[in-house]
């Protein structure tokens, strides 16, 4: 039995082909991989940020063909590659020791794109819960992911790992205090109500920001979490009144399409007068329009 991880990750792949294979429902994908003679047992990790295959197969060479067919041609057959190139380009292939090395620096957060981030290790227990629910998990990936939980619980408990920034949000705060220096004066949107929202609410209070809002899909869940910070709470409906008083814009939601259209965003900042605004957009699929960032006083 060998050990087999095919993948992309943010250094491999750009953001418009990472976003292709952003789906809610992996059950289908998980199944198909499963019925195929070469793979025994299968995982799959999606996350903002990578797509990854792990499986135990009979046969090394046809497993590798049968996955990278897969992410070229079967995952989401009805979507175009944004890409000319072919989708081997953009994966990475590991075996066997070097698949459980992999495996084991992702779910310990050294992969990750903010080294240290905590989420990747709750990602990664998902990731094995599903296939195990599909019952497409058996002895070997049990045993593997319950190293790799052990590993990543080591890695933060016997290293400084998670001394400094731990979350993309967090970074992308960072950034905005390149453009206000001062945040007091501002005003904050969020959208979503997830834990980067959340995040990023923390980081962004205690860079001294007082307005904020918070805007969901789900306004019961934007109440809630509105409430614990002390901000506002509104649906996706109120974003075109919100939007031309917003300094500040995080987003991270899931979606089919842009959120923030450049139409959208167009008529907000007529409101504004030139008034700057930084957008930054960490949802996959992308919430924000790429030509959002060839508007004038748009820091996307």
């Amino acid at each position: 039995m060998k050990v087999l991880l095919i993948g992309m990750n943010h250094r491999s792949a750009p953001v418009e082909l990472r976003e292709r294979f952003a789906v809610g429902d992996l059950g289908p994908a998980l199944e198909k991989l499963a019925d195929s003679s070469e793979i025994e047992e299968v995982a799959i990790l999606s996350t903002c940020n990578r797509v990854e295959v792990v499986a135990t197969v009979s046969n090394f060479d046809a497993a590798r063909h049968r996955v990278i067919r897969f992410f070229g041609s079967e995952w989401q057959p009805d979507v175009a590659l944004p890409s000319a190139s072919p989708i081997e380009d953009h994966l990475y292939v590991h075996r066997d020791g070097d698949a459980i090395s992999h495996l084991f620096r992702v779910t310990s957060a050294l992969d990750s794109m903010v080294v240290g981030e905590p989420q990747i290790l709750g990602q990664v227990k998902e990731a094995y819960r599903l296939a195990v629910d599909a019952g497409v998990s058996g002895p070997i990936l049990s045993r593997l992911f319950q190293r790799a939980f052990a590993t990543a619980k080591r890695v933060r408990s016997e290293t400084r790992i998670a001394e400094g920034p731990v979350s993309v949000a967090r970074i992308g705060v960072d950034l905005v205090g390149q453009v206000f220096e001062d945040l007091g004066s501002k005003q904050g949107l969020l959208i979503g109500a997830g834990e980067m929202v959340e995040a990023a609410l923390v980081a962004l209070q205690g860079h001294g920001l007082r307005r904020a809002v918070i805007a969901n899909r789900t306004l019961e869940h934007a109440e809630e979490l509105a409430a614990r910070f002390g901000v506002e709470a509104a649906g996706l409906s109120d974003l075109p009144s919100i939007l031309s008083g917003s300094d500040i814009v995080l987003s991270s939601i899931g979606g089919e399409g842009p959120i923030l259209t450049r139409e959208v965003m167009e008529s907000a900042l007529q409101k504004r007068r030139g008034r700057p605004m930084v957008v930054i957009d960490i949802g996959v699929p992308r919430n924000v329009a790429s030509d959002v960032d060839d508007l004038e006083s748009v820091y996307l």
